[in-house]
Order: structure tokens, then C-alpha cells, then sequence
């Protein structure tokens, strides 16, 4: 059966089968699902025509390519080749086992740097250094603006990327459509500070082949930060035995380095059969060009994604911090607990034990919402889809929380709709989204004098399930009314982890559906969730968006 070996990605190291009559490959909806949210949800389609297997993009955010080429209409499979969609790099495999290649890159074996000169001998032309005066145009006017209008149309598609992989990508398709090139790649730095290859492309991708350059001339243009026009026919030792240039299909190269901040990021390297066309030194001055620009683009992704690395670690220590001020609270009532049932049993008093236990068990009820909260946020979930019944969910709901409301004199009225159908939903996920609404709803109404209104309800124009969940409460001001969806964002102070409504919000939006709030200060405060009946189809068995279950 042929199948797809996921060389880079979240599910690196993954073999997945492609049923013989084709599959859609994407995140979370197709019969090949990848873990990667670079991925679209429907991101391409390898289908089977004749016996032979065709790829098409069927219309994915970042593209799909296969062997470097950005494929614009199906394109027929062999066996080995490379697929990329996003950050993932798939191997595809036709009955027969998949040769991986010596290193661990996307296209290691597709580049073979000539160490020792044993395959090439390459002769330098002519050098550029790569700095910003080699922006210089050409003399002749026309030549001139053609190359300005290159480089504008490069800033113009670069400065709205921030994927390196993406970047060099739109790059390369550039050079290829305004230079004569056969073949392309480009090499960057990796984080052993060595060059590996991350674009490789071909105008003929059927004439995919491996590419041989000399080591010299990639030592050169990283050691001298110069740009080379060269060619493999001068001095070429083969050259001398009489054969023609078609024997060895000679090339014309240029090779120019990815330069930022005196820095040589990576190179460029294009060539062409020199039996077509041979480089002249107006296009070494793009290239040039191109390099430099490009370096500067990466440089500024690179901190762009230092930044983004940063606040990560930042939020990392937000979370740490606010969790530990609520996790502490949670020990200290559990311990106060724990001495209440222990000073109870010393003196064989069951009031005192009682007492204790109802402390000790709020607390594991603190500590089970916040793991299921944690959970449900932390990860990217596709939604269990099976039809349930809301009415049934939300009586659930009640159960478990009306003790928590009798206990602050709390009134909890419910008005399920008798007509009531059955929706496709996650039924741990919807459960705990009205669970964590009615919890802060509880929490929000005065004690003794708190009113708390659930309803259900189904909307036929939008062809949605609403349940609205309404509090007496003082309500929440404007400025605040903005802020109750943000992760650890709290009016609670240490008493409130600020993820209740966060997962909340989570949730509704992996259903497709929306999360609104209506208050007023002093007028209490409505919760509106709508799920559309309307749902994608998803493979059944997938892990839930809430957690494993829910709990009483």
C-alpha cells in the first residue's frame, strides 16, 4: 500500500498509510492528519488515477511542494519524493521501502558539495562583494528599473513573512521567474552554525536529479562574503579530452551569500546549462542583490522569532506565577481541612469531622477543575463530534453544582426548551463550558440573594443550539467586560486561576461556534454560547477538547 514517511515535523518519524483510492492530507480533518498548525485543515490531495498517484493543493493557506516546487495543478507522485506543507516534510512511498537520505535535512541528498573536487572544477569569473553598494543598478536605464522593480517586488513579498523556510521559498520562485535558472538551492546556517540545504528547486521537476557544485565556491562566497559568477567548463579536466558540452551538461553558476549585520547567514547558488544561456555580470548584480536583501529578511525573522521566544518564556513565568498564588490557596485550605478531620477524630467528634471533610473535598473540586482547565488550554484539540443532547448536559451541570450553590444561598432555575434537538458536539467539551460559566456565575451573585437562570434553546434561521446562562450579580464594568476572555486575567485576586472563561472561549471556538457576554455594572451579566449544527466531518476516536471525562 503506498504511504507517506514524516521526515520533519510534529509527527516526525510517523508512517501513514494512503488508501488506494487517495486521501486528503491535513490538520485534524483529512484521512492523513499531521499535527502541525502551519498545516491547513483540507491542505492537499493525493489521489489515484489510472494506478498512478497525482497531488493537487486544494487550496491550503501556505502551499504545497513537492521536491522545492510550489505545484500549482496535480502533479504525479514518484517514489521518494518530497512533499512539504508548512513545517513538514513528508517522503512519499509507492510499494516499495523508503531510502531516507544520510542526513536529517529535507533535501540533504538532493545537494553534494564537492569536497575533494573529484566531480567539478569550477572557475571563478567574476566576484562581487555582497554589501549595500552592490544595490548599484546597471548603467543601461532599462536594465536599471528592471532590476529596482525586482528588488521592490522582493521587500514587498518578504516583509509580511515570518516562516524562514516560507521566506526562502517566495524567494527562489522569485529568482526563478525573473533569472534563466535550471536549478536552484539555497543553504543556511543551522544551529551548529552549518549550511544545509533548505530550498532546492528545478525548472524541469521531472528532471530532479541530484546537484553537484564545488565546495570551492561555497567556501569562497561564505569566507569573502563576495558573490561569484562562474563556470565548470574553464579548466575542467574532462573538458580537455574533446567530449561536448552536452556530454557533461556543463553549467554557468551563480553563487551569492545571504549577508546581514557583516554576517554570512547562508548562499544562493543558481546555475544553467551553458549550452542555453551563460550568466553575464548584470544578472551577478541581482543576484547580489537578492542575497542582500534576502540576508536582511531572514536576520529580521530570526529576531522576530527571538522576540516571539522571549515572550513565550515571559508568559511561561505569568502562568507559573499565577497558578502557584491559586495552587498555594488550594494546600493551605486542604491543609486547614486535614487538621479540622484530625482534631475531630482525637476527640470523636463526627460535627468537627464533617466539618473538615466538606473543606477537603471543596478543595479536590479546585484542584480537578483546574487540571481540566489546564488540559483543555494547553493543547490544540479537535472536538469529538456525536450528536448529544444539551438538556441532558446542562441537568448534569446543575447536579454538580448545586450544592456549591446551597451552600451560599444561591437559586439555580433552569429553562430547557421541550422541543430541543440533538446537535453534533463534544460532550465533555460543552460540558465543561457551561460547567465553567455556572462555577463564575455562582461565584459573581450575592449570597443568599443570588439567582442564577440557565436556558436552552434552538435557533432555526441560524441553525444553532444557544444556551444562555443569566446572574443577578453586580455585573462587569466596561473596561473589564473587554479583558474576561484573556488567559489568567482574574477579578477574583488569588481566589480565580482567570482560565475558567478562557477554556470557555477555547471550546465554543473549536465547535465553530461563539462565546458572548452582555453586562451592565449593577445589572448582572448574560453568557450566550451558540454551536452550529453545521459541523466539518472529523475521523471518529480523536481526543476531546475538555480532557478525558467529566466528572461528579
Amino acid at each position: 500500500m503506498p504511504g507517506v514517511y514524516v521526515m520533519q515535523g510534529p509527527d516526525k518519524g510517523e508512517t501513514l498509510d494512503v488508501p488506494a483510492g487517495g486521501c486528503t492530507i491535513g490538520r485534524g480533518t483529512g484521512e492523513v492528519q499531521l499535527q502541525d498548525n502551519t498545516v491547513s485543515r483540507n491542505h492537499a490531495r493525493i489521489f489515484n488515477s489510472a494506478g498512478k498517484y497525482y497531488i493537487e493543493d486544494t487550496d491550503s493557506a501556505n502551499g504545497t511542494y513537492v521536491n522545492g516546487v510550489r505545484i500549482a495543478n496535480p502533479l504525479q507522485l514518484k517514489q521518494g519524493d518530497h512533499i512539504r506543507m508548512g513545517r513538514t516534510v513528508l517522503v512519499f512511498s509507492q510499494d516499495q521501502p523508503i531510502e531516507l537520505p544520510p542526513d536529517d535535512t529535507e533535501f540533504g541528498q538532493l545537494v553534494d558539495l564537492d569536497v575533494e573536487g573529484q566531480l567539478v572544477d569550477s572557475s571563478i569569473v567574476a566576484a562581487l562583494p555582497a554589501d549595500h553598494e552592490s544595490l548599484i543598478a546597471p548603467s543601461e536605464p532599462a536594465r536599471a528599473n528592471k532590476h529596482l522593480s525586482v528588488l521592490y517586488e522582493l521587500v514587498s513579498v518578504v516583509s509580511s513573512i515570518f516562516s524562514i523556510e516560507q521566506l526562502l521559498h517566495e524567494v527562489m520562485e522569485l529568482i526563478f521567474r525573473e533569472m534563466p535558472v535550471d536549478r536552484g538551492f539555497i543553504l543556511l546556517r543551522n544551529e551548529d552554525d552549518r549550511l544545509e540545504p533548505l530550498v532546492v528547486r528545478y525548472r524541469h521537476p521531472n528532471e530532479a536529479v541530484k546537484i553537484t557544485t564545488s565546495n570551492t565556491i561555497i567556501d569562497h562566497v561564505v569566507s569573502k562574503g563576495e558573490a561569484v559568477l562562474c563556470t565548470n567548463a574553464m579548466g575542467d579536466r574532462r573538458f580537455s579530452m574533446g567530449d561536448s558540452v552536452q556530454d557533461y551538461g556543463l553549467r554557468s553558476v551563480i553563487c551569492a551569500p545571504l549577508v546581514a549585520r557583516d554576517r554570512i547567514l547562508g548562499v544562493i547558488h543558481i546555475d544553467t546549462s551553458i549550452t542555453d544561456t551563460t550568466y553575464t555580470n548584470d544578472q551577478l548584480h541581482l543576484l547580489t542583490a537578492i542575497g542582500y536583501q534576502s540576508g536582511l529578511a531572514v536576520y529580521n525573522v530570526q529576531l522576530y522569532q527571538e522576540a516571539i521566544k522571549a515572550e513565550r518564556l515571559a508568559a511561561t513565568g505569568q502562568t507559573v506565577a499565577a497558578l502557584s498564588h491559586y495552587i498555594k490557596n488550594i494546600l493551605q485550605g486542604l491543609q486547614g481541612g486535614g487538621d479540622t478531620v484530625e482534631l475531630g477524630m482525637r476527640g470523636e467528634n463526627i460535627k468537627t469531622i464533617e466539618t473538615g471533610w466538606k473543606i477537603v473535598n471543596r478543595n479536590l473540586n479546585k484542584i480537578q477543575n483546574l487540571m481540566l482547565n489546564m488540559l483543555a488550554f494547553s493543547k490544540e484539540r479537535e472536538p469529538r463530534l456525536e450528536p448529544i443532547q444539551v438538556n441532558v448536559i446542562v441537568e448534569d451541570v446543575l447536579d454538580l453544582t448545586r450544592k456549591q450553590a446551597d451552600d451560599r444561598g444561591v437559586m439555580l432555575i433552569a429553562d430547557p426548551a421541550v422541543d430541543m434537538p440533538a446537535i453534533p458536539a463534544d460532550p465533555d467539551g460543552i460540558h465543561q463550558v457551561i460547567l465553567n460559566i455556572m462555577n463564575n456565575a455562582i461565584e459573581a451573585v450575592p449570597a443568599n440573594t443570588g439567582v442564577i437562570t440557565i436556558r436552552t434553546g434552538f435557533d432555526e434561521s441560524a441553525q444553532e443550539a444557544v444556551i444562555t446562562v443569566g446572574d443577578n450579580g453586580s455585573g462587569i464594568d466596561e473596561a473589564e467586560l473587554a479583558k474576561i476572555f484573556e488567559v489568567f486575567h482574574s477579578t477574583k485576586g488569588h481566589g480565580g486561576t482567570g482560565l475558567g472563561l478562557a477554556v470557555a472561549k477555547k471550546i465554543v471556538d473549536e465547535h465553530n461556534g461563539r462565546l458572548e457576554v452582555r453586562s451592565h455594572s449593577g445589572e448582572g451579566t448574560v453568557f450566550t454560547i451558540r454551536v452550529p449544527v453545521d459541523q466539518p466531518e472529523r475521523r471518529s476516536g480523536e481526543t476531546t477538547s475538555a480532557g478525558t471525562g467529566r466528572t461528579k
